[in-house]
């Protein structure tokens, strides 16, 4: 499993099973969120920005790669009783804070705010530089475009792009900022800090979670040896 930048997606390459991207979406307008998956991140976006009709864009939170969906959906109903669909969920306080503590990773990058229009211009940005990308030089060399333009995709430091409406002056607030403020870094709870910490050794290096347990059931062991031969009159 692999998280990626949101601001990433309009150059990520389509992938086939079992392997999938996982997004994380924020409808601005409505407050609501779907957790989806995609093997085209551009395409899924497309798709989503299609499907509505609000004066506001969509927040993408997170996307995460995985090797292997099925097992990953499965860990993801399991440990978090969350599933993967189409549906537009609302989300209380308690299911927001479970949802920014689980391997989603919603906060390993900035999110980004996205329109159709921003989208149209990503798409235009991300052909052109292909195109150079193809252009030979005199010499024979390849012109050097390094990584894809995403022109017109804009991330403040919270998260979502600043996007008004043109009748008010009233900024959005994104989801990041209401995150960080009721619930600080340094206020999260030791069972969230602990859920988060085996959450990620069990995706990324289970051998070092046995080695854990199997360390943790001798020193058990030991103990219980100790408190029987001390229990045991001396003759």
């Amino acid at each position: 499993m692999q998280s990626l930048p949101p601001s990433s997606y309009i150059a990520l390459p389509k992938l086939k099973l079992p392997a999938s991207y996982v997004c994380v979406v924020r409808d601005v307008d409505s407050d609501s969120y779907r957790i989806d998956k995609t093997q085209d991140p551009p395409g899924f976006i497309q798709g989503v920005l299609a499907e509505r009709d609000g004066d506001y864009g969509i927040e993408l939170l997170a996307i995460v790669q995985t090797g292997d969906l099925n097992a990953f959906e499965s860990f993801l109903l399991e440990r978090h009783d969350a599933s993967l669909g189409v549906d537009w969920m609302s989300l209380d306080d308690y299911q927001l804070r479970e949802l920014r503590s689980s391997v989603l990773q919603i906060n390993a990058y900035h999110s980004q705010y996205l329109t159709t229009q921003q989208y149209h211009h990503a798409l235009a940005s991300a052909g052109a530089a292909a195109t150079l990308d193809s252009v030979k030089r005199p010499a024979g060399e390849t012109r050097e475009s390094g990584q894809v333009m995403l022109e017109g995709l804009r991330s403040n430091s919270v998260g979502a792009a600043n996007q008004r409406r043109l009748r008010t002056r009233t900024r959005i607030r994104s989801r990041s900022e209401l995150w960080n403020q009721e619930l600080p870094p340094e206020q999260v709870s030791l069972k969230q800090r602990i859920d988060a910490k085996i959450n990620h050794l069990i995706l990324n290096d289970p051998a070092l979670l046995v080695s854990i347990a199997i360390l943790i059931a001798i020193a058990v062991v030991f103990v219980l040896v100790a408190l029987v031969t001390i229990a045991v009159p001396w003759r």
